[in-house]
């Protein structure tokens, strides 16, 4: 269940879960019992993995324009080296060199 924030007039905000289809329904102050409003607030990201927050920022950046990783691409300047590509622009297939997991290999 979220956790809504809601405001009464006399004692200040205080927050409360709540079913999403209820949210916006006043609520009685649990102090007072006068009715709160639902205030909007910004989502408490920060209380979030720090490694999640990277991924989602991340994850917002490339969400026009993704860039796709591979070997030597020089993903620090975010654009693809010359000679990963083909004259037609394509990108160079790469070989896979180091032991295979996920192959069965027979000796």
């Amino acid at each position: 269940m979220p956790l809504y924030e809601y405001c009464c007039p006399t004692h200040g905000s205080f927050d409360e879960f709540r079913p999403s289809s209820h949210s916006s329904a006043p609520i009685a102050c649990p102090i007072c019992g006068e009715q709160a409003t639902r205030v909007l607030t910004v989502p408490r990201m920060r209380q979030m993995d720090k490694g999640r927050l990277i991924g989602m920022e991340r994850n917002e950046k490339s969400r026009h324009e993704p860039h796709v990783c591979k070997t030597g691409c020089g993903c620090s300047s975010g654009k693809a080296r010359k000679q990963d590509k083909l004259p037609n622009g394509q990108p160079k297939p790469q070989v896979y060199k180091g032991p295979r997991p996920w192959v069965v290999e027979h000796a």
